[in-house]
Formats: structure tokens, sequence, C-alpha cells
């Protein structure tokens, strides 16, 4: 990896506004300390935290770095947001150190591995009396698994995939409201119940979040085998069975795909015909859709349920999507980071983003029933978030995105039977296959 110290005036610059951007002082948020601090901490130390995420410095704060700073007022948190200029190889070219990172499951292979900034915490851990066996267990051995049975990171927040359902259009057609524990029929046939004209208004019945629903599967299918670096849609018979029951049979009348050709231009619903547009029934999507269309649902007379189940895996959920802290390889501030990540983790801390709408990792009941209280719409069914055991966490690879963005393309082709399923998912393989080795030959 190059980490040669470049002389471009632009990328100093760059990375200098964006310095001076996280350095901001921010309000204190004003909890209540119950994790005491040791005289070390009390030392002036500067953690830079970087994300591959995309989360503005506004985010950062308001979900993190001002709870860090009020916790740790003599730690100087910066954090960085990825961009043009700010990537991690051109922080490491400006010689810019990073000593902590943040990032889903889903990016931290992109984030942490490929930049070869993992950093086995378990002995920080240890030092610190962290007690791993009280975070989600999915979560924790996901990373486990990833790092060799070492841990490169400590799950901050979750995310999970629930069932959000508009209660004026099941009301206006006289179809009973999806309970929690339905299968994925019977999913289907209220999606077939609820795809009807009115009044020249075509409704949909149900959509799942395509990336969503492959990265958080119930049947914990990789869409990358880890060893062999081959796409898995073909070789697998579980992709078929998935994607033709959460995508297909929903879909399996003309009103369906009338709606995909003259509204949606031959594609699949979003989340937008749910939020904005009011025109689909039931959306599959991440627990924090709600809080990022907050505005938008307000005033929306809508619900939750579980997620959806297979019938030979009842009670089973999505898989956690967690968020990870990390510590990095390069950091000289690593007592110091692993303080933070620590707090992050307790129920202090846990606690108070959970009454916000973000999905604790701590498991302890007081947590979960905290969940959303804080915010507007603290009446809604929120046991259906912790109602499933989750899915286990496969094993990812460097390239697991690249098959998804495949089956975005070729799916709504399936659907509209342009195409077959098994036609379809070799396609997604060959493609994928031919795309991930020319990233490798790079």
């Amino acid at each position: 990896m190059n980490r040669k110290k470049t002389g471009s005036t632009m990328l100093t610059f760059t990375i200098a506004a964006a310095l001076a951007t996280g350095c901001s002082n921010s309000e204190k948020t004003g909890q209540e300390s119950n994790v005491s601090l040791s005289e070390g901490d009390s030392k002036p130390v500067e953690l830079v935290i970087h994300s591959d995420s995309g989360d503005s410095v506004e985010s950062f704060d308001e979900r993190f770095g001002n709870a860090i700073r009020s916790k740790f007022p003599n730690y100087t948190i910066t954090y960085i947001k990825t961009g043009k200029g700010t990537s991690k190889s051109e922080l490491f070219a400006a010689n810019q150190p990073i000593d902590m990172n943040f990032d889903s499951i889903g990016y931290f292979m992109n984030s942490m591995v490929k930049n070869d900034l993992q950093y086995d915490m378990s002995e920080l851990i240890k030092k610190e009396n962290i007690d791993l066996n009280q975070l989600d267990p999915v979560a924790v051995n996901g990373m486990k698994q990833l790092s060799g049975g070492g841990l490169w990171g400590i799950p901050v927040t979750n995310l999970n995939v629930v069932l959000f359902y508009n209660k004026d259009l099941f009301d206006k057609f006289g179809v009973p409201y999806p309970k929690d524990g339905l299968t994925w029929d019977e999913a289907a046939e209220l999606s077939k119940q609820l795809t009807r004209n009115e009044n020249g208004q075509q409704i949909v019945g149900l959509y799942g979040e395509t990336g969503h629903v492959l990265r958080t599967n119930q049947y914990s299918l990789g869409t990358v085998d880890p060893k062999t670096l081959k796409a898995t849609f073909s070789t697998n018979e579980l992709w078929n069975k998935l994607l033709e029951a959460i995508y297909v049979k929903p879909a399996s009348n003309a009103g369906y795909k009338e709606f995909m050709m003259n509204v949606r231009s031959g594609n699949l619903p979003t989340k937008d015909n749910f939020v904005k547009d009011r025109n689909l029934a039931m959306y599959v999507g991440l627990t924090s859709t709600v809080f990022t269309s907050a505005s938008a649902m307000e005033g929306m007379n809508w619900d939750i349920a579980t997620l959806p189940v297979f019938k030979d895996m009842p009670g089973t959920g999505s898989q956690p999507y967690p968020v990870y802290f990390s510590v990095t390889k390069t950091s000289k501030n690593k007592e110091a980071a692993i303080k933070v990540i620590k707090y992050l983790v307790s129920e202090e801390f846990q606690l108070a983003i959970s009454k916000k709408g973000e999905v604790p990792v701590l498991t302890s009941d007081t947590v979960k029933k905290a969940f959303a209280q804080g915010s507007p719409f603290k009446d809604k069914n929120w046991s259906a978030v912790f109602a499933h055991k989750p899915a286990a966490i496969p094993l990812k690879s460097p390239y697991d995105g690249t098959p998804e963005n495949e089956v975005k393309a070729l799916l709504p082709k399936v659907v509209l039977g342009e195409t077959d399923m098994n036609t379809a998912l070799r396609t997604i393989d060959e493609n994928s296959n031919k795309k991930i080795e020319a990233e490798q030959a790079k």
C-alpha cells in the first residue's frame, strides 16, 4: 500500500479543511456519566476518526461525536468524512494518521482490510474489561469470523429489517393488517389483494429493498464465496427460493407489472413509493427507514410488523447489519481509542441511542424497551424489531457488492417475465465474476 507523502497543495488543503470541520466544538449532550474515568483519561489526546459510510460531520456529531466529547472533554475528536481528497489512500499519502474507524459490516472489508488497517483489539478489550457477552452475539461473532478468531471491530449500533405498512391503504381496501410472524407466502397473498387501480392510481402491495434484503438475507447466504471469490447465485438453490418468494410471487398479477412499466419505467418500486408517493402498501427495509425519512412519515398512518419468515425457518429474522468501531493498526493512541469504544457500548450511551431509534447492541431489556421512546413515533409496534432470532452473518468478501448490482439490473426483468430466474442467476454470476476478476487484476 502506497503511503508516501505527497506534495499536492490541493490535497493538503482538502484534508486541512476536513480536519478543521471535524474539530469544531460541539454542544455537550448533557448525559449523566456512569462510566468512571481514570487519571489517564484526563490527558489531552487527539483521536482522528474516519469512515467510508459517507456520514456527514453533522450526522457523526449527532450520533457519536457530541456524546464522546462530553464524556472525554480533554480528548480532541476529529472526524473526517470520506470524499474527494479524503479517502483513506489519500490521507495516507498526505501522512495523516487515522486512529479509529467506523463502518457497517457491508463496508468493513473495503474500508479496513483493503487498506491494511485491521488490528486485533483482543488485548485492549481484556485490559479495559469490556464484556462482549453483553453485546449482540451475532454481531460479535460476525466480526470474530471475519477477524479469524480475533476482533478487528466492536459493534456499537445495529440495524435489521422489518415490514413497514401503510394502514390507510389496508383500511381503504378492507384488508387486515399484517401480523407479527407472518410468512412470505402470506405476505405475497396480501400483496395481491392490495395491488389495485384506485381512481386511476395504481397501487402495489409489497416491495423489499433489494440491497438490504440481499445483505441481511435470512438464509445467511453470501453473495460471493470468500474462498473462491466467485458469485454464488447460480450455485446455491436457496437464492432462487428467496428471490421467488420475496419478489416474483408478490408481483404475480397484471397490476404490479403495469405499475412497473407505467410508473417505474420497467423497474421495481422504491422506498419513495412508500414514504413519499404512498402508492406502495408494504415496504421491507431497515429499521432506520423511519428516522431517515422522519419528516415525510410524520403525516403518514403507518406501523411495522416483523420481517416475514420462511416456513422452513420460523422465527428467524434478518441478519443484523452492525456498525463497528475499530482501533486502527497505525494508531499511536490505541489506549485512548479503546476507552472511547468502551463508552460507546456502555449502558449509558446505548440507552441514549436506543431512545432515539438506533438499534442498540447491548442486549439488556432496559435498553431494548427504551427503543424509539424519545422519538415522535414511540407508539409504534417496536417490539417487532427484537421479536425474531437474528440470522447468522456469513463470512464476507471484499466483492460482496458486485453481484448486488447485477441482481438489481436483472431482477426486474424476471418479475416482468422478460427472462426466467435460472437464466438470470447464471447471468448474474457470469457478469459478477468477470468484474471481480478485473478488479483483482488492478
